[in-house]
């Protein structure tokens, strides 16, 4: 997630597209990650067009929560009791062995 968003912010502030980085949008054809990897750049590109305007952490909320789907693509889910507390859960699976 941190090197993609290194990328797209790269590639945006070039005024480039994926189709001028074909070996990363050639990797990512086909690929389990490719939807996040759009989502990133929605949420990135929303944050970057109020740049100066943030009122508080919660406009971050997009990307943790693209964080959090991804873990869970992987089999790692978070869980939160009545308190507010978080923990995780790692199924046993054959993805996760």
């Amino acid at each position: 997630m941190t090197s993609g968003s290194y990328l797209l912010g790269h590639l945006d502030g070039c005024s480039l597209t994926m189709d001028d980085g074909p070996a990363v949008r050639d990797a990512l054809g086909g690929h389990w990650f490719a939807p996040f990897f759009e989502r990133q750049r929605t949420a990135l590109r929303e944050l970057w067009s109020r740049y100066g305007q943030w009122e508080d952490r919660s406009e971050f909320a997009p990307i943790g929560e693209i964080i959090i789907d991804v873990l869970g693509e992987g089999g790692f889910f978070f869980q939160w009791d009545e308190h507010g507390n978080c923990g995780f859960r790692i199924p046993f699976t054959f993805a996760t062995m």
